[in-house]
């Protein structure tokens, strides 16, 4: 039993890697680091205001981030597309979050995304858990179950 406890662990921390370090520009041109979690749980939602499931996933996702923000998840938005696009998309649509731009492409090749939507879960240690390729049921029990398992690993500062 213990071989398999060792063995399981062994391939765990294996699934593991660190999130990319990214240097990306926001709606104002602004220099953001993607990588900077801070001690909290990151989805880093990668998307494109033409993308039709990216659009309607969003408001879900969104949702669901407001409802955890006080226990230590964050999201950011990484729309591959062009700042203009973005920029009116995210008026017009009132979105709050942290949108950083990514039109050629380099987040998207550093976190091998081959679609979207795509989101990466990373915790608080800056280490990806999850990808999520396609749009996903953010508010179903698993998928708030499996957020509410790594938020309770949060460390308080």
């Amino acid at each position: 039993m213990r071989y398999v406890l060792v063995l399981a662990l062994v391939f765990w921390s294996a699934m593991l890697s660190a999130a990319p370090t990214v240097v990306l520009e926001d709606i104002t041109g602004k220099k953001q680091t993607l990588n900077d979690f801070d001690n909290k749980v990151t989805l880093v939602h990668f998307w494109a205001t033409w993308c039709v499931p990216c659009r309607h996933e969003l408001p879900q996702l969104i949702k669901v981030a407001k409802v955890y923000a006080d226990k230590g998840l964050r999201l950011v938005l990484v729309a591959a597309d062009r700042r203009d696009d973005v920029k009116t998309y995210i008026e017009k649509q009132q979105i709050e979050v942290p949108v950083l731009i990514d039109q050629y492409g380099a987040a998207l090749r550093q976190y091998q995304v081959k679609g979207l939507p795509y989101t990466s879960i990373v915790d608080h240690t800056g280490e990806i858990v999850a990808n999520e390729q396609g749009a996903q049921d953010w508010q179903s029990h698993a998928m708030t179950t499996r957020l509410e398992g790594l938020l309770s690993r949060v460390v308080e500062k």
